[in-house]
């Protein structure tokens, strides 16, 4: 039989893919939403010149998101080789 510690670790091995998918994603669309948003900036506001700090803010989220994917795309595999 599994005691609970053991049942916890399969159930965050089992949903760290999940995980790590919705983040790749996530930082897909992160990275399609700011040229929208510069297009907004330039129509609406009538800026002629390029903001840099959206851009950069929005590569901060996008390299969170990759961390999140990495570790729980990598968490798994490094987590359970030691625990059959």
């Amino acid at each position: 039989m599994i005691n609970d510690k053991e049942k916890k670790m399969i159930q965050r091995y089992c949903i760290y893919p999940k995980i790590a998918v919705i983040a790749l994603i996530f930082s897909f669309i992160q990275c399609a939403l700011i040229v929208p948003l510069e297009m907004i900036d330039d129509l609406v506001f009538h800026n002629k010149g390029f903001e840099p700090t959206g851009m950069f803010t929005a590569l901060g989220f996008v390299v969170v998101y990759v961390v999140i994917f990495c570790f729980c795309a990598l968490a798994p595999k490094f987590g359970m080789r030691g625990k059959k």
